[in-house]
């Protein structure tokens, strides 16, 4: 009688007449039998191409050697200059003091290489200073007080001392140094602490209390004496340096891309070119990339969008050897000149970001940063973050505000013509941005002068009246831009977060402090990833199928891969245990517990014809165990990083999970091993505490999205191949359209590709402009991945194009958010050793290592980002960190409401 109600219960909630087939070796069914029995034959039959592309992947290097150690150079030579005749002066021997000993305080300078620089040699400086003025600086060290002052004050900002050209020339020779040792393998990244600092000193002058381009020197070093290709400057100091600028606008082998307060000219140091159109020169065109901002009290929300949807695109698309940062912390709160309310937090999140890039080949020098308690403050949160801890959460606010949103909307539609990863934001935007720039021959000016949201109320309705035409119906507007006085409230967000204007309400996901005031790890040096496995789950396996690709080598193949690559070694055993009925009751109802505990009992016969119930589903008396050990293996690795034993961890886990209904089997899923994981973690942090679910697997987990779809403290984002519906598991609701319902509506994102075989690009992509912003804005308290590797290239099942090393940079995305407790749980895969392969490189990457480089990245599919375009207009509802999308509508519609007006006067 059991059997008889599980069947009538399983054939309500599969639907089976409206899906494709997952099931491979069973005959076909439904409209998509044929496609998946043709997966099924390409499995039995070895490929040749297949077969070539695991001998490749077996000798790829993910990590084996990988390079240690953060260096830190330094001189104390360099706190010996001072202004002489103002020692009130904010650029004072402090700035190195105070910072080294909060270094040491907190035992961060004795986890550091430390490295006593030496002083640069003029043939060093030589390379970006002329020798008349070098000499003109040298001379300064005979010079009498009265001559000092008369010669600074013929520059900007510059106070000269005695012993000023021996503390560039250190300052100098620190930068060196460092790139030296880095680029040459000794250490994996650093910092330079120097002063005084240089991003605004150029060939023949000494401006803004620079006196030698410091990282201007140590990029030209890197080109002309190391051979290196691609140098990647990232400028953070909230003064544009326009040094660098200067010295690189002309060369394309170096990308230069400055966050800076520009205020249209009114902020220090007061120049046009430092606005967002000055793109460089001839062949440097396009590579010189300025995000000015115009309001000051900018905060961490508008940094990190910067980050998402300009500085990473095209940094990836420009594959750099080397990333040099100009590290100015005059954007902090508090900081006498800057006007900003960045916390020092932030710059954690920013350097983890830049150390996906070359291979962590990441260099630091101090520029800015007057502050003194946040100075040090900042420099120790970017220093742990090197050493390879994880960021923290972030303050409030967490949205981003309309004025970043809009000048990253003016940055994106003068660079989009030079970077490809910048053209995700659709067709028609894309159209409207071209007449922008042909109107007057260049993309430089059409955009500068676009004024929005002030006096100009036929623009606010056109752009209103499209956003609401946007996805059809009746759309919710929780991200509406905030009026001035909200504006206010949301700057007060930093000092007082009582006073937060978030757009998603966390107060409805309840207290969060039994989360986020947890202990950080005791040993923070030591090994910090969890890894949960049990050779029981290999007894589940298709007794009528020996070729069927969800198989125990799945699992072997995986725990045999990290053994080789000692990376298993190197982990945290977390021990495996069966899920209690309780636990399985968080998301299971009574009665499909029930039949599927009967299992063992029953015989072969009643077995096979229980699993032709369900959809693509095979079961044997060892399948009830085997899912238990997955779904209670997934809770002891929550507690495990809850509890603060790891900071992150794997579990190596079948059978997958993701396509478990409440009620019913699905997909090779018995049960929902990360919907469980989510639900024990709430209960056993004791709150609701926000758990972000990303499921990368290729086919949708609509199980998952079922169980979480009207509850707002479970984010769930997918990125998996839908083909119009037409791939498995063909439901309506896996599609872009379906966002969640009742108080969970807008916390289910679903990025379906259609017609496109996706690969790194396209994911990145997705990453960087659609799940980042979300995430940063739901600030969640851990993240749980659904790891299905089934999109790598070579998977029989998925046929997409995801490499290992894709795979290892979208873990390293995520380890910045939720204070890196990020737990991996295996879902689908089915070419084993590209399945491994992917593994073994998240499983580095969580253990501390950069990420494998990706090399040059291909133009991303027009078909894809057509998908991605989809997403965004339907989600930017919802996700004001999404708004960019509607800031490119405003400049396009801009343009048109200028040219209209411009033709009515002309008539």
């Amino acid at each position: 009688m059991m059997e008889e109600d599980v069947k009538s219960e399983c054939a309500t909630k599969t639907g089976r007449s409206q899906r494709s087939q997952k099931q491979v070796g069973e005959p076909a069914r439904g409209k998509q039998g044929n496609e998946k029995h043709r997966a099924r034959r390409e499995t039995r039959r070895r490929r040749p191409d297949v077969e070539k592309l695991e001998e490749e992947l077996c000798f790829m290097d993910i990590n084996r050697h990988a390079i240690q150690g953060t260096a830190l150079c330094f001189h104390e030579f360099m706190e010996t200059p001072f202004c002489l005749w103002d020692k009130s002066s904010v650029e004072n021997p402090d700035r190195l003091r105070l910072p080294l000993q909060a270094l040491r305080n907190k035992g961060l300078f004795q986890r550091c290489i430390s490295i006593q620089s030496t002083a640069a040699t003029e043939e060093d400086l030589l390379l970006c200073h002329s020798p008349r003025y070098i000499e003109l600086v040298k001379q300064t060290g005979v010079q009498s007080e009265e001559e000092l002052k008369i010669l600074s004050e013929s520059y900007d900002f510059v106070h000269f001392h005695q012993d000023s050209f021996k503390a560039a020339c250190f300052a100098v020779g620190s930068v060196l140094e460092l790139a030296d040792r880095v680029i040459k393998g000794d250490v994996r990244n650093g910092f330079a602490l120097v002063r005084p600092p240089g991003h605004h000193a150029g060939p023949e002058e000494a401006c803004g209390f620079c006196l030698f381009n410091n990282v201007a020197i140590a990029a030209t070093h890197a080109i002309n004496k190391l051979g290196l290709e691609r140098v990647l400057i990232v400028d953070w100091d909230v003064h544009h340096g326009q040094g660098l600028q200067r010295m690189f606008e002309k060369d394309p082998r170096v990308l230069y891309i400055s966050l800076h307060l520009h205020q249209n000219g009114m902020f220090w140091p007061n120049l046009e070119e430092s606005g967002c159109t000055t793109v460089g020169v001839g062949p440097g065109e396009g590579f010189t990339v300025n995000i000015p901002w115009q309001e000051p009290g900018m905060t961490d929300a508008d940094y990190l969008a910067a980050f998402h949807h300009i500085v990473l695109p095209i940094a990836y698309q420009f594959c750099p050897q080397l990333v040099l940062v100009c590290a100015g912390y005059d954007s902090l709160s508090m900081d006498p000149e800057g006007g900003m309310l960045v916390t020092p937090s932030c710059f954690a999140h920013l350097t983890h970001r830049l150390m996906a890039l070359a291979n962590g080949q990441l260099c630091l020098a101090l520029e800015g940063g007057y502050n003194l308690d946040s100075l040090s403050d900042a420099i120790c949160e970017t220093i742990r973050t090197l050493l390879g801890e994880s960021p923290p959460l972030l303050a409030s606010p967490t949205t981003v505000s309309c004025s970043a949103l809009h000048t990253i909307g003016q940055v994106i539609g003068v660079h989009r013509r030079y970077w490809a990863s910048l053209r995700c934001f659709g067709q028609k935007i894309d159209e409207d941005l071209d007449k922008c720039a042909e109107s007057d021959g260049s993309t430089r000016g059409s955009l500068e002068d676009v004024n929005v949201g002030k006096g100009n109320e036929e623009l606010n309705v056109l752009v209103c009246r499209e956003e609401e035409s946007v996805g059809g119906g009746n759309v919710k507007k929780h991200v509406d831009c905030l009026n001035d006085s909200q504006e206010d409230q949301r700057r007060a967000c930093v000092v007082d977060a009582n006073k937060s204007n978030e757009v998603v309400d966390c107060s409805r996901r309840g207290s969060v402090e039994g989360l986020d005031e947890l202990p950080a790890r005791e040993n923070t040096e030591g090994r910090r990833t969890g890894l949960v496995y049990d050779e029981r789950m290999a007894k589940h396996k298709n007794l009528w199928n020996k070729s069927h690709p969800e198989c125990p080598d799945r699992v072997w193949h995986i725990m045999k891969r990290l053994a080789e690559l000692r990376l298993s070694q190197q982990c945290v055993l977390i021990p495996a245990r069966h899920a209690t009925t309780e636990e399985l009751l968080l998301c299971h109802t009574a009665k499909y517990i029930s039949a599927i505990r009967a299992t063992p009992s029953l015989s072969s016969q009643s077995l096979y014809r229980m699993a032709d119930e369900f959809d693509s589903v095979f079961l044997n008396p060892s399948s009830y165990e085997a899912a238990r050990l997955a779904s209670g293996s997934a809770c002891n690795l929550v507690e495990a990083v809850i509890s603060g034993k790891v900071s992150n961890g794997v579990a190596v886990v079948r059978p997958p999970g993701h396509h478990a209904e409440p009620g019913s089997a699905c997909g090779f899923c018995l049960f929902n091993s990360a919907a469980i994981a989510a639900r024990h973690a709430q209960k056993v942090a004791g709150s609701l505490i926000r758990v972000l679910i990303v499921d990368w697997d290729v086919h949708h987990g609509n199980g998952t999205q079922h169980i979480f779809e009207d509850d707002p403290s479970v984010l769930y984002l997918s990125v998996h191949r839908f083909d119009e519906g037409s791939f498995f598991p063909g439901e309506a609701c896996s599609g872009s359209g379906f966002v969640g319902k009742g108080a969970g509506e807008g916390f289910t994102v679903n990025l379906p590709w259609n017609n496109v075989r996706p690969g790194d690009v396209e994911y990145l992509s997705a990453w960087h402009h659609l799940l980042m912003p979300i995430a940063c804005q739901f600030q969640p308290q851990l993240i749980l991945v659904s790891a299905g590797f089934d999109a790598s290239l070579g998977d029989p099942l998925g046929q997409c194009r995801v490499t290992p090393e894709g795979f290892a940079h979208m873990t390293h995305s995520l380890l910045t958010i939720g204070r890196g407790r990020l737990l991996l749980l295996l879902e689908g895969g089915y070419n084993l050793s590209s399945t491994a392969e992917a593994m073994a490189a998240c499983v580095s990457v969580l253990l501390g290592d950069p990420p494998p480089s990706l090399r040059h990245l291909p133009l991303p599919a027009t078909s894809a980002m057509k998908c991605l375009e989809n997403v965004l207009q339907i989600q930017h509802h919802y996700w004001k960190n999404l708004n960019v999308h509607g800031e490119l509508r405003v400049a396009a519609c801009t343009w048109q409401l200028e040219k209209k007006a411009g033709d009515c006067i002309q008539s």
